[in-house]
């Protein structure tokens, strides 16, 4: 797929005046950027024609997905972590030119992500259904029953994915970007068909969602260790590199991917408290707050994709000693953020009316998606580039902990004690929930813009 020749002269033109540098050309960087928007498209736009899926079948159904999907969130945040830092460490090696270290980071990367997602799954089918009845157990009773249906299907795809993500991590890191983007279209489309399969053709409901995720996540780990071991120039690795056990790469693997792995979970563990309250909100309100949460992932597209193009350029700047070269990509890729943003939200608000035909809303239900789209577009425009991608910069330099902390810190006070604050005592309802996004990306930005400016970061 060529990602260059659809870049109009003019604005390859402004782009060299902004990206061009000793490290990396213009050229370059948007070679690793475009794929990485379509590889965020096709992520976004299969799994929300799923979503249309499961929620045509019924309201409880798309409800027990969304509340589950919280959960498994933050236990796949475990093993995602642990292949951002094979993400840091690979670029890192690219950047210093250590074809030795790229090799064995990717093949540790693959091992202990694995290990992970192996323990993940056994816990979570011994344990799916005191743990959905203990945090779900106020909603309605079938939810729950659809709830712990879907937890024990999703958490068996959790050994295939792992395997997937921790390969997709490590291309990331070197910025095979057309790789990761291959990867994500097999494993989508795959997810898709089989949705349709067992959901609109079956008529499973949540099962067949469960189970084209088992499916398509098996496909994708296949194809990603065929292309992994017998395919990329950069990192053809050996069953020596996978498991020859090194552990200097262990522990670096453990130092960047710990303090994320805990500011992942307890991330989530804070959204799955939210939710604990959202649960006991009128069915309207779990329902919009699904669909919305949904859609809204339309609107991170092309930002999401500059986080990981942060992870692999700074980490690479990182990699050469050249600190001041990696801020100054933060901060133009910051301001290129809020343009892609504001497109987004431009591009996004005419197609409404036809996703809200996907997922079929009540009347009652379709205005509140509205408002609390509306709501959060604003505080993504305004505030969430400073909070988010800066930290990926400084994550990228090892400065994990700090991050970590920070993040913390910012989503605890906002989005579950303010939120709570907000939805269930001042009587906001769900809007509470979204109106906390201003004070969390606000505390984000104030915090790391001041990391930024200092040198701390350098020093990790």
């Amino acid at each position: 797929m060529d990602t260059t020749i659809k870049t109009p002269n003019w604005l390859m033109r402004y782009l060299d005046k902004q990206l061009t540098t000793s490290q990396f050309t213009a050229k370059q960087i948007v070679d690793l950027y475009i794929p990485m928007v379509l590889d965020y498209f096709s992520i976004f736009a299969i799994n929300i024609l799923a979503s249309a899926m499961v929620s045509a079948s019924s309201q409880e159904a798309i409800s027990a997905v969304s509340l589950v999907g919280s959960l498994g969130f933050m236990v796949t945040a475990l093993f995602s972590a642990m292949s951002t830092g094979g993400t840091v460490l690979v670029a890192q090696a690219k950047g210093r030119g250590d074809e030795n270290g790229l090799k064995k980071a990717c093949g540790q990367t693959i091992l202990l992500t694995s290990i992970m997602g192996i323990i993940c799954t056994f816990i979570l089918v011994a344990f799916a259904d005191p743990i959905v009845h203990l945090l779900f157990g106020e909603a309605n009773p079938l939810i729950v029953e659809y709830g712990i249906t879907y937890l024990v299907l999703y958490a068996w795809s959790y050994i295939p994915f792992a395997i997937f993500n921790s390969i997709n991590s490590c291309f990331r890191g070197m910025g095979e970007a057309k790789k990761c983007l291959v990867l994500s279209i097999i494993i989508n489309v795959a997810h898709l068909v089989f949705s349709f399969i067992f959901i609109n053709g079956m008529d499973m409901g949540v099962a067949g969602s469960g189970w084209s995720l088992i499916i398509a996540r098996i496909i994708g780990a296949v194809c990603a260790v065929g292309m992994m071991f017998f395919v990329s120039a950069q990192a053809r690795i050996g069953i020596k590199d996978l498991f020859n056990i090194k552990v200097d790469f262990l522990k670096k693997i453990f130092k960047l991917a710990m303090p994320f792995a805990v500011e992942q979970i307890l991330f989530q563990a804070g959204v799955l408290l939210t939710n604990t309250y959202v649960s006991k909100l009128p069915d309207d309100s779990i329902a919009a707050n699904s669909i919305a949460l949904s859609v809204f992932n339309l609107l991170f597209i092309a930002a999401n994709a500059l986080m990981g193009l942060i992870m692999t350029v700074c980490g690479q700047c990182v990699g050469a000693k050249n600190y001041d070269l990696a801020r100054h990509y933060v901060n133009s890729f910051i301001k290129f953020g809020r343009v892609v943003l504001l497109a987004n939200v431009l591009i996004t608000a005419p197609l409404m009316p036809l996703l809200m035909i996907l997922y079929q809303p009540s009347a009652t239900v379709e205005p509140v998606v509205y408002q609390l789209l509306g709501i959060g577009a604003l505080a993504n425009i305004l505030l969430w580039c400073d909070g988010y991608l800066i930290p990926a910069c400084l994550r990228s330099a090892g400065d994990a902990a700090f991050t970590t902390v920070a993040s913390l810190a910012s989503m605890w006070v906002a989005r579950v004690m303010i939120g709570y604050l907000l939805t269930m005592v001042l009587g906001f309802g769900i809007y509470g929930v979204w109106l906390t996004y201003y004070i969390e990306y606000g505390i984000r930005l104030v915090i790391f813009r001041i990391r930024l400016k200092g040198n701390s970061w350098q020093k990790m």
